[in-house]
């Protein structure tokens, strides 16, 4: 198995990219860096900021993922704010700011980043959905809660990790083929 490393000490997010890229014949390995997260740059600007960031630190290839929730009815947001903002409010206050709101539509989206020093690839998986209403949610946090793709009765967190990279995995098994042909 080739290993690449990846900017992150989050375990679920280990978790998540390797049940994907395994499956190519690549294993994530945590990198611990000191990344800076900028907020007010589109996500796939923010993801390309932070690879490059990571190989500063590791001097070797590297790899980050960046991901959020946006909800149309509350103009996109909590997105690449998702993972401070849904730490500090519980799915409760999700359910609060949309009471009244018929139209739950949103979309989760990740991007994922590799530098090397020289070359800079960055993919990214998109799934649309909705926020389920209260009395529908599920266990976990922020998206597990709370998100419902399009293409699936289940809330995101009663999803098997394989449904999970169904839903939105494709820029990880894109990573993982690019990688094949690339190092």
């Amino acid at each position: 198995m080739k290993k690449i490393l990846f900017a992150t000490t989050n375990p679920y997010k280990l978790k998540y990219a390797n049940n994907i890229i395994n499956k190519h014949g690549w294993t994530a390995i945590p990198a611990k860096v000191q990344l800076i997260e900028p907020q007010e740059m589109p996500q796939r600007e923010i993801s390309i900021f932070k690879v490059k960031q990571a190989y500063n630190q590791s001097k070797k290839p590297i790899i980050t993922m960046d991901s959020g929730v946006f909800i149309k009815a509350l103009n996109g947001f909590p997105g690449v704010y998702s993972n401070p903002i849904l730490k500090m409010l519980s799915n409760e206050w999700v359910f609060k700011l949309l009471k009244d709101v018929t139209n739950r539509t949103a979309y989760i989206q990740q991007t994922v980043s590799f530098y090397d020093g020289k070359k800079l690839k960055t993919y990214t998986s998109k799934s649309s959905g909705k926020i389920v209403h209260e009395e529908e949610a599920g266990t976990g946090p922020s998206i597990d809660g709370f998100f419902r793709t399009n293409n699936s009765k289940k809330i995101y967190g009663d999803m098997t990790e394989d449904e999970k990279a169904e839903a939105w995995g494709n820029c990880w098994v894109k990573l993982a083929q690019w990688l094949d042909k690339y190092l």
